[in-house]
């Protein structure tokens, strides 16, 4: 897939080949649309009529051969998801409803198991999550919030000609009010400053609260002095977290849900409640006598991290959080190795839900990768 992105002269595609290579394709076939917003058929004629669109456009034919491997990749992906999405209602409409969301963590899966590089990854994941923005962001109240917290995770410009792409590359009666919506997003992300990169706040803290709070406003700097560090480790098992931790935070406490688990003799099958809170109180011990420290364990999603962070930030802490990622043989290598594998079904079941983090979700992010 990756080596298939079509370009100059004649920006061929191969219809044949994706068909034969990917099952998520041939989920497209068949899968119904509601004919009100797409009248052209089933997903994956949308999805080709997409790509077609994209391709005629200037802004890909210009672009350097790494974007156009971005909007290629996120166009083909953009409706991935909707197989496992779609429903018939009662009234005989067709309704999506998730798609964006379920489609950026299976496209995050589906480019994690080809190779692709992580920054391009989730640059793709989040323009699938977030392709239908440009059509409806407009006409929300404070729509230049949606911009904003957009932008911390996609260049928005990109998105913007996906967007264009996507609503060229279907057969519906508002087609030309919605480019036109499209048309305000874009002209809003460069009022607002971020088309090209992440908006800038005045200082960490500032991003951060406005993110946790919809009625921050941009400009506000709350004054914070923090008492100590909350580092927030998160992966996948045997990613290399510990590694990590031992190798540049080898002089701070360390709260591991491996080790209560070991303790405990708590599997990675079992229920995981008490596991948790008893790392909790061994955090909120830390965080009272204003100890900088590391909570390690996998923290595979936002819904997951976002109390752990609210509970330094109750404490007055600074949050960080360390991504550590490796590829799909690293983990298997690291899991054979460790006295208590994670079995491969858990494995399989955390990589759905996996989700990076970003910007929106603590005072720092980094982002390691392992072999």
């Amino acid at each position: 897939m990756l080596e298939q992105i079509p370009g100059p002269p004649d920006f061929t595609l191969d219809w044949e080949g994706l068909d034969a290579a990917y099952d998520w394709v041939r989920a497209m076939r068949d899968c119904p649309q509601d004919p009100v917003y797409h009248a052209e058929g089933d997903v994956w004629i949308h999805t080709r009529m997409v790509l077609r669109a994209l391709l005629d456009l200037p802004a890909y034919r210009q672009a350097t051969p790494e974007v156009q491997r971005e909007l290629y990749l996120a166009a083909l992906l953009h409706d991935v998801a909707k197989p496992i999405s779609t429903q018939v209602l009662d009234d005989g409409r067709v309704s999506a409803r998730g798609h964006s969301r379920k489609g950026c963590a299976m496209a995050r899966e589906i480019l994690w198991h080809a190779g692709a590089p992580p920054d391009l990854r989730e640059r793709i994941a989040h323009m699938v999550a977030h392709h239908q923005l440009p059509m409806w962001c407009i006409e929300r109240d404070r729509p230049e919030r949606h911009v904003l917290l957009a932008s911390l995770v996609c260049r928005l410009d990109r998105l913007s000609v996906l967007a264009e792409a996507d609503m060229r590359g279907r057969t519906c009666v508002d087609q030309a009010n919605v480019l036109e919506h499209i048309e305000l997003f874009a002209a809003l992300a460069e009022e607002e400053r971020c088309a090209t990169g992440p908006a800038e706040f005045p200082s960490e803290h500032a991003r951060l609260t406005f993110c946790r709070k919809p009625e921050q406003h941009r400009s506000a700097d709350p004054h914070f002095e923090p008492r100590c560090t909350l580092t927030l480790m998160c992966g996948l098992p045997a990613s290399g977290k510990t590694h990590w931790v031992a190798e540049h935070r080898a002089d701070r406490p360390v709260v591991s849900l491996d080790a209560l688990r070991a303790a405990r003799g708590v599997s990675h099958d079992d229920e995981q409640g008490g596991i948790v809170q008893a790392g909790k109180e061994q955090a909120r011990v830390h965080l009272r006598a204003g100890t900088s420290f590391i909570w390690d364990a996998t923290n595979l999603s936002k819904r997951h991290r976002a109390p752990l962070v609210q509970l330094g930030l109750d404490y007055g802490a600074r949050v960080e959080i360390v991504h550590v990622e490796s590829t799909p043989e690293g983990i298997r290598r690291r899991n054979r190795k460790r006295t208590d594998p994670v079995p491969q079904h858990a494995v399989r079941r955390m990589i759905r839900r996996w989700e990076p983090p970003t910007l929106s979700e603590a005072h720092q992010v980094h982002h390691v990768r392992t072999e």
